[in-house]
Formats: C-alpha cells, structure tokens, sequence
C-alpha cells in the first residue's frame, strides 16, 4: 500500500489497522507512536487509509494482549464492520500527536522522502516503512522497483526534514541489478 506524504493533512497516524480479533470488532493494530498507553488517553480518532479520506470515530479503549495489541472503537461493533478497516490507519490531530524523539521521524512524515546517495544522485522516493522485530524497513520506490533500506545508523547518513531528504551511506551494490 502506498501512501502520500502528510505534508498538510493536519493529522499524524498512531496506528495501522492489521486485522479482527473476535466477533465484537476488536481490531489488532500496529503501533505508530510510542507505546499502548498513548492510545489509551484518546477519546475520538480518525480512520482512513490517508488523511483525506477519514471517518471520525470514537476511541473506546486499547488492551496488550499476547498476540498484539488491541483497540475499540465504539461505532464497530461486530467483526463484519470491523473487517472494513483492516488495512487503514487510525489518525490523531497533529497538535495530539507526540513530537517525534530526537534524531528520529513519524512514519507517516518520512513516506515521500527523497532518497539520495552520497553524490546526491537521487535514487528514489520512500513509499513504505515495514516493522520488523529488529529495525524497520524503508520501502524505497526507484521508478521500475522496491529496493529495501533498513532504517539504522550504518545506513542512513542523515535526514533532512525541512528538504524531505533520505542521505544514505556508502553501500556497494544496494540500488544495482
């Protein structure tokens, strides 16, 4: 799934809607803020697959479980309704959203970064990030493929957000074949 950058939409995503949990409409997310308990203090959220294309939604709760992380939201109330969502984002006004920590990006800030290497010759665009259980994967679009980028120091030399920049390091080989 692609996704435009959030240059003025005027919400952040705190989460990606993966899929149903039971019958009631629980939704199983994936994190895109700093932990569970900055879900748990929202009270109305937006749900969308972009921030132009959202339905307001009131925040009933969020629970850990061991198999992920579930929410509830008020107006879904059986896996029917739910299953409609999977797949979109649950959005946050940003003056709601936590400020991003020190030396790192939101996610749905970073999509539609320019990646360039050291020369500056452009090399593609971030269209996707991946979580995975060690480091997130940067899905950058070169024009004809996705070439995979792991977000971590020794590939990423520096970010530039005022120019919506991606520099990466020196790596022999990445963007070849």
């Amino acid at each position: 799934m692609t996704r435009e950058p959030n240059v003025s939409s005027g919400l952040t995503a705190v989460a990606k809607i993966l899929t149903t949990v039971g019958l009631k409409g629980d939704l199983k997310v994936e994190l895109l803020c700093s932990g569970p308990d900055r879900l748990d203090r929202l009270s109305a959220v937006a749900v969308g697959p972009d921030p132009a294309s959202t339905v307001a939604y009131r925040f009933q709760g969020v629970r850990v479980q061991t198999n992920g992380i579930m929410v509830r939201l008020a107006e879904i109330a059986d896996r029917t309704a739910a299953e409609r969502l999977r797949g979109q984002f649950i959005f946050v006004p940003d003056a709601e959203a936590e400020p991003p920590q020190e030396g790192s990006v939101r996610v749905d800030d970073l999509i539609g970064f320019t990646v360039v290497d050291q020369d500056g010759r452009e090399r593609g665009v971030v269209r996707e990030v991946y979580a995975m259980p060690v480091y997130d994967l940067w899905g950058v679009w070169t024009g004809s493929k996705e070439v995979l980028i792991p977000a971590v120091a020794a590939w990423i030399d520096r970010l530039d957000r005022e120019r919506r920049l991606v520099v990466l390091a020196s790596i022999e080989g990445l963007f070849d074949a």
